[in-house]
């Protein structure tokens, strides 16, 4: 069903997007929740991951369904645990990108990199589509 039709802009239902979302900078996951709600030219796409990482992996992406608008970058905050550190970190989506950079800290840093470093981000994004 296309991101536009009638059904999806007056019914809005959460639509699972976990098997589907290509992941970069996970070895493994424990937990990959990954959903959307399209409502008109707005996308909502929320995220879950907790995984763990190899050796010399400090980035993390997500692919969401749509790109955004080509209108400006989105940085939207999100919470992050690395290890037992929690933070606001950052999702950024560069305009016209269906990718998602994940970033641990606010002032968008590296995650730690070292052999089985647990690598937790969620939170919520608000996005215009074109």
């Amino acid at each position: 069903m296309p991101k536009t039709s009638a059904s999806t802009y007056f019914n809005p239902v959460w639509v699972d997007y976990s098997s589907t979302s290509t992941l970069t900078g996970w070895t493994s996951t424990s937990v990959k929740s990954i959903q959307y709600m399209i409502i008109g030219k707005l996308m909502i796409f929320k995220f879950n991951i907790v995984g763990v990482t190899s050796t010399g992996v400090n980035t993390a992406t997500l692919t969401m369904p749509f790109a955004s608008s080509s209108f400006a970058d989105l940085n939207t905050p999100i919470k992050t645990i690395t290890a037992t550190t929690t933070a606001v970190g950052n999702a950024l989506v560069s305009a016209s990108s269906s990718t998602v950079n994940l970033y641990p800290t606010a002032a968008n840093g590296n995650w730690q990199s070292g052999a089985g470093s647990v690598k937790t981000a969620y939170g919520t994004l608000m996005v215009t589509l074109s």
